[in-house]
């Protein structure tokens, strides 16, 4: 916790405008996940990352900075646009080995090996590896859950219009039941992910998926 508190007041001092804040992800295959595995290295326990999630909400909102999604943090006017347009489900292009792009529903991956890339867009100017059209509900389910990641949470009526899709009516009682047990909570035409909400972030979206 001291070490946290450090580093924060550190990235605080430089005047930076906007802070991410990300708790650990083991990637299955990596060195760390086989040895986290092993037991060589421990993880915290559920308890004390829910404290560093705390002190970090705390100390940033404290320090002037306005947390705008789950992780991240800015000073007023410094939202990241390059992150709030993943956030919304918008169109974005990647270029480059291993590149995601996401335009007209159709998400497409580029090869991620470099000598097949380099090979591909020499004899076909492209390297497209991977690529899927997310069906209407899909693309539906997807701008929910990345929604409701922000603070502003998901308009209903918004919804209603890109998709045509009744929130409340598709989820049945799922939503209800959210907000029933104060993981999420609904205001007017706005649903979004409450305070304790958001410590349990991965579960409560898992079932809106």
């Amino acid at each position: 916790m001291d070490d946290l508190e450090q580093s924060l007041g550190a990235a605080c001092e430089t005047g930076v405008h906007h802070i991410s804040c990300y708790e650990l992800t083991l990637e299955q295959g990596t060195r760390l996940a086989e040895e986290v595995r092993r037991g060589e290295v421990h993880m915290p326990d559920p308890d004390l990352i829910a404290d560093m999630t705390d002190m970090v909400e705390s100390f940033l909102t404290s320090h002037g900075y306005l947390q705008y999604e789950i992780s991240n943090f800015s000073i007023p006017g410094h939202k990241c646009r390059h992150n709030l347009n993943y956030w919304a489900n918008g169109p974005y292009m990647g270029i480059g080995c291993s590149a995601v792009s996401f335009l007209n529903r159709v998400r497409s991956r580029n090869r991620t090996s470099l000598s097949t890339y380099l090979e591909m867009i020499k004899e076909h100017g492209k390297a497209v590896g991977f690529s899927e059209c997310l069906e209407n509900e899909a693309s539906f389910r997807e701008s929910v859950v990345l929604g409701l990641r922000t603070n502003r949470g998901i308009l209903c009526t918004d919804l209603k219009k890109r998709f045509g899709i009744n929130l409340w009516e598709y989820y049945g009682d799922k939503i209800e039941r959210l907000v029933d047990n104060h993981l999420l909570e609904s205001q007017d035409d706005t649903v979004r992910l409450t305070r304790r909400g958001r410590r349990v972030a991965n579960s409560v979206l898992s079932i809106l998926v």
